[in-house]
């Protein structure tokens, strides 16, 4: 391990230790008598202090993974055979018919209150203390604390503001508006930024620098209309600030200290600590900071024996076919080689065309499962004895009818390991029904050859492609389609082997999206995009219906929130 991964792995320690420490039975007065009276001597012992803070950061991926791809028409769950039924929640994640009562509501909720209060918490206990570097340290957990209320205000609109910690009992918190929680947010980031390090090393790895400021801050104005409103209808959307959005991504570009990586998935290997494009992540351990468990969201039962990792899979989580055919497959038309090569009516021929996007030729898994040894995986359920030939595409009819049309739509030709050859028939899927190799998975964060469950892969949550990219997206809704191109096809020329440069005439509101779409898939901000672009309850994708109001845009509020406090109303929703 280099002395860099020392260091970042020692902080983590840190954060493991102090992190279960705070989340004991122990009487909490003791826990910040202690902090207060003995802490906050050396810089090591003030990041101890926040570790709380940066700690509960790492449930991102566990609870809102599903709400940000699945809500966003990228990714699905769909029930394979006996598996992934789950009382129909994730049904109801796809169709945008959360129940309050769903853990895919209670969990981002708890998740973003939770971090709330314990920056509030921290804040409350330090403000009388003196230590070296304070206004830093203090800001950073205001601008963690704006970094949970960004994520409450997208998901669930009009929520509670509470920034302190000295509450009288029995304190019920009212419900603001989403103006209200934008201008909040807002001051937070706009009165602390100038009090953030603008060093970008190991001591700031993981933590709120000044430039990780400025790019919430550039995506709290990106997203500035929406917020405005206090409805999710996109005709009351207003006062847009793509100037100050510019002006922040301009902030982080002056900075000098990022830049594109020439590899794309350098950005997401195990060890991307180096990464010169990520500027705010949250660390990783697969000992000390749990909790990114992709391996087993969407990897094959099978897949071990490819990766070497060592976990059990579920089987779960896939490419909807929609997003995962919007891709430049390679080719002269973009669509790569999918081919009926005997004349048949079934193709049995699939793999990418000259050139494609690499974004979607490495970045999942499709196609025929070959193990370290070489020999073809196996399915092991409901379709034991097939090869494993990962099948992306949907049923002709994917309307999520248990009886719609899944007649045979490939033929995956394979031989044994003694010489003999099988032919499998293969069938597309809906999100009621699947079978165990439908669906292309998510390879972009690199696995582990002897890895666990829980990765060591560190999440980005801003990059310097995010701020070239917002940068784009304003100039292109100012008028400013050249200035737009030019920084969408810097961000491209890595995603091909031969550059693809888009030109002027290509840019459309709906390319700009896909573009962000092709770029960030995966990395948890792919519903903000969508309902950016008006994308999501109005519009129908693999039997998700488009419906006539854009109430579905919120989620509901857990049921026993409103159950424990009568100031909260229930978000407005429609039914299929």
């Amino acid at each position: 391990m280099n002395t860099f991964k020392n260091k970042i792995t020692g902080f983590l320690i840190t954060v493991f230790l102090l992190g279960s420490f705070s989340c004991t039975n122990l009487d909490e007065n003791l826990y910040e008598q202690y902090l207060v009276d003995d802490f906050f001597k050396t810089e090591e012992e003030i990041l101890a202090g926040l570790a709380p803070a940066y700690g509960g950061m790492r449930g991102l991926f566990d609870v809102t993974f599903e709400i940000q791809e699945y809500m966003s028409g990228n990714m699905i769950s769909p029930t394979r055979g006996q598996h992934w039924y789950e009382g129909g929640r994730f049904w109801r994640a796809h169709t945008f018919q959360l129940d309050p009562v769903d853990a895919l509501c209670t969990g981002p909720w708890n998740y973003c209150f939770g971090g709330v209060s314990t920056c509030n918490r921290l804040l409350y206990i330090l403000k009388d203390k003196e230590f070296p570097n304070k206004e830093q340290f203090m800001a950073e957990l205001k601008m963690i604390r704006a970094y949970y209320y960004f994520y409450a205000l997208d998901m669930f609109g009009n929520i509670p503001w509470i920034d302190r910690y000295d509450l009288e009992p029995g304190f019920l918190p009212q419900q603001e508006t989403q103006p209200q929680i934008y201008q909040n947010i807002l001051k937070d980031i706009t009165e602390n930024i100038e009090f953030l390090s603008e060093d970008v090393n190991t001591a700031t790895y993981g933590r709120f620098t000044k430039w990780a400021a400025y790019s919430l801050l550039a995506r709290l104005y990106l997203n500035a209309h929406v917020f405005k409103s206090e409805s999710p209808e996109p005709n009351t959307w207003k006062d847009p600030e793509w100037d100050k959005c510019i002006e922040a991504c301009n902030k982080v570009i002056a900075s000098g200290k990022y830049q594109l990586e020439n590899d794309y998935f350098s950005n997401f290997r195990a060890s991307n600590e180096g990464s010169r494009e990520n500027i705010f992540v949250i660390p990783y351990d697969d000992v000390y900071a749990k909790g990114f468990y992709l391996p087993n969201k969407g990897l094959h039962y099978s897949h071990p024996e490819k990766f070497g990792t060592k976990t059990q899979p579920w089987n779960g989580m896939c490419m909807v076919p929609e997003f995962f055919e919007s891709f430049d497959w390679g080719g002269t038309d973009g669509k790569g080689i999918l081919e009926d090569t005997n004349g048949d009516g079934i193709w049995d021929k699939f793999e990418p065309g000259e050139n494609p996007d690499l974004r979607w030729s490495k970045g999942f898994l499709y196609g025929p499962q070959i193990g370290k040894d070489g020999s073809m995986l196996l399915c092991t359920e409901e379709s034991k004895g097939k090869g494993l030939f990962l099948y992306p595409f949907a049923a002709k009819n994917a309307s999520g009818d248990l009886d719609s049309e899944r007649e045979v739509q490939f033929i995956h030709t394979w031989k044994d390991a003694a010489g003999v050859e099988h032919r499998d028939e293969l069938q597309g899927f809906n999100y009621k029904f699947a079978n165990e190799y439908n669906g292309a998975r998510l390879n972009k964060y690199e696995f582990e050859d002897g890895g666990r469950a829980d990765m060591n892969n560190d999440l980005p949550i801003f990059r310097y492609a995010d701020i070239l990219m917002m940068k784009a997206e304003c100039l292109f809704r100012k008028g400013d389609k050249a200035g737009a191109v030019e920084l969408i096809n810097q961000i491209r020329a890595r995603a091909f082997e031969t550059p693809k440069p888009i030109t002027v005439d290509m840019l459309t509101e709906d390319r700009m999206w896909h573009e962000i779409r092709w770029e960030f898939f995966g990395e948890m901000k792919a519903r903000q995009d969508a309902r950016r672009f008006d994308k999501m309850s109005t519009r129908a994708w693999f039997g998700k219906p488009a419906y006539s109001s854009h109430k579905n845009d919120w989620m509901p509020i857990p049921l026993e929130q409103l159950s424990a406090n009568q100031n909260l109303k229930q978000n407005p929703h429609d039914l299929m």
